[in-house]
């Protein structure tokens, strides 16, 4: 589905005027699979929420990720799965706090605080999970949204209260636990490596950075897995 007919579907079902649309890439620079799995982010101003718009192609969207959003307590904002024939759309609330390129762009107090944050959200996602379904896939764990996607431009953070909130939903996937702590390896050297690169991310040094991953990769194994 091309991304105008993505819209314009949308609209269909939700006749804003005052929006704003921004392209998606899905966490990925493959064009394959941006031209195969388009999706839009749209800002409504007048509700002060977004939606993101994906093609329902994904498979176990409304077995599990529909059933999910739908019932779980999201900590720091309110989400909602829609499903409308060809559609799959989230709609969100907008949390509270920055997004955290913006912090970084300026003096900021952020330190290592935030690492237990994002840990945090690991395993209020593994404790929904086991509330919310009865049957799951037998040896796999709930890799909710791919949430250790943690680039600066997806995460909402409240210095004050030290919440993280990941607003860029993606599908989601049962892993193995090897394929888990595999996945969770990749992604956070390379997003807590990105974050480092930043003049504005002074707790992330280079002698930082190993006791920080390997912090998470503990948790993951103890507490998640």
């Amino acid at each position: 589905m091309a991304l105008n007919e993505l819209l314009s579907n949308f609209l269909k079902f939700y006749p804003l005027t005052n929006y704003k649309v921004i392209i998606s890439t899905g966490g990925t620079t493959r064009r394959r699979h941006r031209t195969e799995s388009p999706r839009l982010v749209i800002l409504d101003y007048k509700n002060n929420c977004y939606y993101k718009i994906f093609p329902k192609t994904f498979p176990d969207i409304e077995k599990y990720d529909h059933v999910f959003i739908n019932n779980a307590y999201f900590p720091n904002h309110l989400v909602t799965s829609i499903i409308k024939e060809n559609l799959w759309i989230i709609k969100q609330t907008i949390p509270t706090g920055n997004i955290l390129v913006e912090i970084f762009s300026k003096e900021n107090k952020v330190d290592n605080k935030i690492i237990d944050s994002i840990l945090s959200n690991l395993l209020w996602a593994k404790k929904e999970a086991d509330r919310i379904f009865s049957n799951t896939p037998k040896h796999k764990y709930w890799n909710f949204s791919q949430q250790l996607d943690v680039g600066v431009n997806n995460i909402i953070y409240d210095v004050q209260n030290n919440t993280t909130t990941n607003i860029d939903i993606e599908p989601s996937n049962w892993l193995t636990r090897d394929q888990y702590l595999k996945y969770a390896f990749k992604r956070l050297i390379k997003h807590l490596g990105n974050w480092g690169q930043i003049p504005g991310c002074n707790f992330l040094s280079v002698l930082e950075m190993p006791k920080i991953l390997d912090k998470c990769m503990i948790f993951i194994d103890e507490e998640i897995l």
